[in-house]
């Protein structure tokens, strides 16, 4: 399974390339999410080094993934996503991602 991680002291994880042969694909996510202690917020690309925006959830509120849960987006059509922590980690986090 594919994952995000954020590292210690870090907010940004790294990229993940969610194209097929460099096509966008539309598909529901599953987030397994640590006991993180920070707020956590999604971001999409159309390709992997474009320019990520929040998800946000029609009214206003950006898609925050909370600690210790199991969360999911659905019919999702992007190239590439990455985590945005709002304060520096504690330790290396692990966010496993399925679809």
């Amino acid at each position: 399974m594919p994952t995000l991680t954020i590292a210690n002291g870090q907010t940004d994880s790294g990229e993940l390339d969610l194209r097929e042969s460099g096509m966008l694909v539309r598909r529901n996510y599953d987030f397994r999410i640590p006991a993180h202690g920070q707020t956590v917020k999604v971001y999409v690309a159309p390709a992997p080094s474009g320019t990520y925006l929040a998800i946000n959830d029609g009214f206003g509120n950006d898609y925050t993934l909370v600690a210790s849960k199991f969360q999911y987006l659905t019919n999702l059509k992007v190239g590439s996503m990455k985590l945005i922590a709002g304060a520096a980690v504690t330790g290396a986090q692990v966010f496993t991602i399925e679809w």
